[in-house]
């Protein structure tokens, strides 16, 4: 028997906001997630579905060691993969 288990793994990109105002465009994030992912041995799939928000001022802070971050955002992508667990 199998036991089907999620996981949810996350990644963070960071950009200019001058360059993207509003954030950036979903088929980037989408790109740069899945490089990132990838990079940790997790390949997506055709049209993954991902959770993509703004990465708010604690966020960044941690991303940036607390550093002065003034210019800079994030958008933190999540994705739940299912992991079989085997006898």
């Amino acid at each position: 028997m199998t036991d089907t288990a999620t996981r949810r793994i996350r990644c963070r990109i960071p950009y200019a906001v001058h360059l993207y105002p509003d954030g950036m465009p979903a088929a980037l994030i989408e790109d740069l997630a899945r490089k990132s992912f990838a990079r940790s041995g997790v390949a997506l799939p055709e049209h993954p579905d991902l959770e993509v928000h703004t990465a708010d001022e604690d966020e960044l802070a941690i991303m940036f060691l607390g550093c002065t971050h003034e210019g800079l955002g994030a958008h933190v992508v999540e994705y739940a993969t299912d992991t079989a667990d085997r006898p």
